[in-house]
């Protein structure tokens, strides 16, 4: 069965069209890293920037000046410390110029001008302000952003085009009749198609996440890692309505990312395994998974509905601004609840493409 499930990987990977798409998500992956994983300029107190490795170690400095909770007098401190003159020489409004990672993580405190605007921290992030933490917050906050949309524009359709022709191919070159009337075929070939695909989707997700994440904490540790999500220069994730901070959201992302990818082969076998083309097959892939991008909801129940479409997964704000929901009596994070909904729903369309193969009418 190894050997089987061994080759029908080779299969999938060594086609010209995989390799090509997985040099390309590769490229746009570092090109991607390099953009957003490099601290461009931080103002000096003299309101000259540093840049790049200077540009780090001052940004960070400045994020440990204030590390702690976050409170109102924080915010006013911060505020007016970082205020620029009224005639600051500049075509950029003050309060949209770029000073530090902690002054652009209180953008909702302030005007165009650079100055406070008045709210409280509890007007501002709602029932979780009484947990949040300042911190330093680049380089997670720029990571997760990054690497959410390589997840969901790279590593996504990679998956759809590496994983629907496992089965629709074999109808469309007429390998079906020999493959379903062979001894095995309707077993252990079904289950080493359905494995290897399984087998190639996690690899290619755990690689591509796996890969970014041990690059970041080889350049920045984890510095930051305790620092409030909502709290991130961005303005991503600041409507995430309970206390989570930059760690436990990154072990969310990759447990979310793996069992989207999970789900999304399960679609994609369940899919090539009854459509007889697979240019057909990668059409209706292509629109199931592309199509909710267009969709957007502001209530929990609109949000919970979109979560279960894969490509607002990988991209981690919807589900993420979902708080969690109570289940006899004990209350679940709602990321908890999708990741077990891809799992069930991935072995049900895995059961049901390898039933779909094996029950297959081959042409005579």
């Amino acid at each position: 069965m190894g050997r089987l499930i061994g080759m029908e990987l080779r299969k999938i990977a060594e086609k010209r069209v995989v390799l090509i798409g997985i040099l390309l998500v590769f490229l746009l992956n570092c090109m991607m890293y390099d953009g957003w994983m490099r601290n461009w300029k931080v103002m000096r107190a003299d309101g000259t920037y540093a840049y790049e490795g200077e540009a780090d170690r001052l940004d960070q400095e400045i994020a440990g000046r204030y590390a702690g909770p976050l409170t109102d007098e924080k915010v006013r401190q911060i505020l007016t410390e970082y205020e620029l003159p009224e005639d600051t020489d500049e075509e950029i409004p003050s309060g949209y110029l770029i000073r530090n990672s902690t002054y652009s993580s209180l953008s909702a405190f302030h005007d165009e001008k650079g100055h406070y605007n008045g709210l409280t921290v509890e007007e501002a992030y709602g029932p979780a302000a009484g947990s949040l933490r300042i911190g330093y917050n680049t380089n997670w906050s720029n990571l997760l952003y990054f690497l959410s949309y390589i997840v969901a524009l790279g590593v996504g359709y990679l998956i759809i085009v590496s994983v629907t022709p496992v089965f629709a191919d074999e109808y469309t070159r007429g390998m079906d009749a020999l493959i379903l009337t062979s001894r095995y075929g309707k077993t252990k070939a079904a289950w080493a198609k359905v494995s290897a695909a399984f087998l190639y989707s996690l690899l290619v997700t755990g690689v591509f996440t796996g890969g970014n994440i041990g690059l970041m904490l080889l350049r920045f540790g984890r510095i930051g890692w305790d620092t409030s999500i909502q709290f991130n220069s961005i303005g991503t994730f600041a409507d995430v309505p309970y206390e989570m901070h930059f760690g436990q959201a990154c072990v969310y992302a990759v447990i979310i990312w793996l069992a989207a990818a999970f789900f999304l082969t399960g679609v994609s076998m369940l899919v090539s395994s009854y459509c007889k083309s697979g240019f057909v097959a990668l059409i209706i892939l292509a629109l199931l998974y592309s199509v909710p991008m267009t969709l957007t909801a502001s209530m929990d129940t609109g949000r919970m509905l979109l979560s279960l479409a894969v490509v607002h997964q990988m991209t981690l704000q919807t589900p993420f601004a979902v708080p969690g929901r109570e289940v006899f009596h004990m209350q679940i994070p709602f990321q908890s609840m999708i990741i077990l909904f891809d799992l069930a729903a991935g072995c049900i369309c895995m059961l049901a493409a390898k039933r779909g193969f094996s029950r297959h009418q081959v042409r005579e």
